[in-house]
């Protein structure tokens, strides 16, 4: 008998599609040091993460429940099991038509107006970690964000491009 740390992680959902599309929940996770193993060979699985389902950006949009992520697969190591990441949700044309965050080892995200999917790992240290998939929020205020940060990043950027056009002429001098 040995004492190791243990690490086991499953694969992440993939994202859901369309503009309003939730984001993939995070693989369940379990970490335990110091576990107590029996000599010999051991069984590993390593889940596989989901795939993401691309959409579309305009009318027409997919039918219900045709446009989420897929779950993640579960990962498993001497009878610990991390579930995998629930698929995230995906924008069917707004309201119950929407697809909700498939629930996970963490839930997968819904759309702004669906659900999220919810923590099927349970949240101790004796069982794994997991959390509650959340909801994407108005787009119209996301894409204000967005463009605020592409202007403040050019800025950035071109102090970055002065700086490094100023310091190799000060080294030539």
């Amino acid at each position: 008998m040995a004492n190791i740390n243990v690490l086991v992680v499953a694969g992440g959902g993939g994202g859901g599609g369309s503009p309003h599309g939730g984001g993939g929940g995070g693989g369940g996770l379990f970490y335990a040091s110091a576990r107590a193993v029996t000599a010999g060979a051991k069984t590993v699985t390593v889940g596989a993460g989901g795939t993401g389902f691309q959409g579309e950006f305009s009318s027409p949009w997919p039918a219900p429940n045709t446009n989420k992520g897929t779950s993640g697969a579960n990962s498993e190591f001497d009878g610990i099991t991390a579930i995998g990441g629930g698929g995230g949700g995906g924008y069917s044309g707004g309201g119950a038509d929407d697809t909700a965050g498939q629930d996970g080892g963490s839930g997968g995200g819904g759309t702004d107006e669906s659900a999220a999917g919810l923590a099927l790992q349970p949240g101790s240290v004796d069982s794994g970690f997991g959390f509650d998939g959340g909801t994407s929020t108005n787009n119209f205020f996301l894409k204000a964000v967005v463009v605020q940060a592409k202007k403040e990043m050019l800025t950035v950027m071109a102090m970055v491009v002065t700086v490094v056009i100023i310091v190799p002429s000060l080294a030539l001098q």
